[in-house]
């Protein structure tokens, strides 16, 4: 299945962390998430984002969503 989803960053968020989040998450072969395909991710100015992923489950999304939501990758 394809699966859009819709996501708002904290505004006090310093975005320039994000691909530095990005890369200890690919380095540790945290993302993509197990059974997940990412086939488009988006971010505007306002920090503000669209992906586009397959998956064969909602699980599979939520447990993608849930690893970029805690930040606790050290």
């Amino acid at each position: 299945m394809i699966f859009v989803s819709y996501f708002e960053l904290n505004p006090d968020f310093d975005i320039s962390e994000l691909a530095e989040i990005g890369q200890k998450m690919i380095s540790k072969k945290l993302y993509p998430a197990s059974g997940v395909k990412q086939l488009a991710w988006y971010l505007t100015p306002g920090v503000r984002g669209i992906t586009v992923t397959e998956a064969e489950t909602a699980e599979d999304i939520s447990n993608k969503i849930n690893l970029w939501s805690t930040r606790t990758i050290n």
